[in-house]
């Protein structure tokens, strides 16, 4: 989300000509190859006063300052201080102009001045045919001067390109909020916050984790899985330095024992230009040795390593990647590794947590299953990457009962 003034067209503390404007336009729109126009048999000389990515109103406001340029401008006789208003009008109709608060097509609002860059309505990025920009409200003529015609804004009513009050274009929010305070109008906080949840909707945000006893979104949240140890064989083992497996009872048959679990991973996120998106989860255990170095040397948030980290209540915490098999949660084939697979939102998925991921003579161990979402869109040649989700749960020890 930005807000009202937080661009400028100042230089150095400046403010520029109109000459000096028309001579950034030509510049840039020579090296972006956009159009540019010319005054007719001027040989390329003298811009006029079609659109050159600057506000009529910007343009008009400098006019007087440079005696080369000041014959070119779109409107005449504007006086100053109406370069403010104080109404906004309604163009479009969505999400923000409907939720959570319904809002009237003219509202008043804290007093507001002009934009000093127009909009490039032309920008296309996912080639479906219609701007990526989408302009919502735009100022209109204060009530004060409803009688005079060539009022700033009523010399070009509901003009999207130049007088902009709130837009989106895909996860970017512009409000017109911020010149003066604010409060004064409750349908213009109304429509601010609109515009709040509108700008959090259209961001990318972390997936939804979850860990269920059985494979059903309805079943209950699984918090532990349980593992019988047998106590005089741990005892044993850790005197050789042998794993555990021998120690945890379990079906003969099976050479490492599992318990399964089920989860899924939700991607809610809405983007325009949606090409596809992938899901990808993490097993993982803390990394509860400080000395451990290769997990210090590993320690970044990319997903490339054997290590991660996730935020827990401001608090970071290191993980170690564990292999786990997974598979659909109807289907008894497994994959080679989640950690490299993608997987489908919203589907249910189960996996063979290996049981010796309890330390020997360790009561429990928290497992941290950990989710994010690639999504690739046609605006941008690499999938982006959210922010991660997790869920716990804990393998917990029990020992034989002892019937001496």
């Amino acid at each position: 989300l930005t807000q009202n003034d937080s661009t400028s067209v100042l230089v150095n503390g400046s403010n520029k000509t109109i000459g000096t404007l028309f001579t950034e336009a030509k510049d840039y729109a020579k090296k972006n190859h956009t159009d540019i126009a010319y005054k007719p048999k001027s040989n390329k000389s003298v811009i006029v006063r079609q659109n050159q990515g600057f506000t009529y109103l910007n343009l008009s406001k400098y006019q007087s300052a440079d005696t080369k340029y000041n014959n070119y401008y779109c409107y005449k006789g504007f006086k100053s201080n109406t370069y403010e208003t104080t109404r906004a009008v309604q163009v479009n109709q969505g999400q923000i102009t409907s939720y959570p608060f319904k809002i009237p097509e003219t509202l008043t609002v804290a007093r507001t001045h002009r934009q000093y860059y127009q909009l490039d309505l032309n920008q296309d990025s996912d080639n479906d045919g219609e701007s990526d920009i989408v302009v919502w409200y735009t100022l209109s003529e204060d009530s004060t001067y409803d009688t005079w015609t060539y009022h700033p804004y009523n010399a070009s009513p509901k003009d999207v390109r130049n007088n902009y009050y709130i837009y989106t274009m895909g996860n970017v929010t512009y409000s017109g909020v911020g010149h003066s305070t604010v409060g004064s109008s409750e349908d213009e906080m109304k429509l601010y916050i609109n515009t709040l949840i509108a700008a959090y909707s259209a961001g990318t945000h972390a997936p939804s984790v979850s860990v269920k006893e059985a494979p059903d979104e309805g079943a209950r949240d699984l918090n532990n899985i349980y593992v019988t140890i047998d106590e005089a064989i741990e005892q044993e083992n850790i005197a050789n330095n042998a794993d555990n497996n021998s120690a945890i009872v379990h079906d003969p048959n099976e050479t490492n024992p599992t318990e399964t679990v089920y989860f899924s991973i939700k991607d809610t996120n809405m983007v325009r230009g949606h090409e596809y998106t992938n899901e990808y989860v993490d097993f993982c255990v803390p990394v509860e040795d400080s000395k451990d170095d290769d997990a210090q040397n590993n320690n970044d948030n990319n997903n490339n390593n054997g290590y991660l980290t996730v935020n827990d209540g401001g608090k970071t915490i290191l993980l170690k990647k564990v292999d786990v098999n997974v598979s659909a949660a109807d289907d008894n084939s497994a994959f080679n590794s989640v950690k490299t697979t993608a997987l489908q939102s919203g589907i249910m998925y189960k996996a063979q947590i290996p049981l010796n991921l309890l330390p020997q003579g360790k009561n429990s161990q928290t497992i941290y299953v950990v989710g994010h979402s690639e999504i690739k869109t046609t605006a941008n040649d690499n999938p982006q990457v959210t922010s991660k989700a997790y869920k716990t749960f804990n393998i917990q020890r029990v020992g034989l009962a002892d019937l001496d």
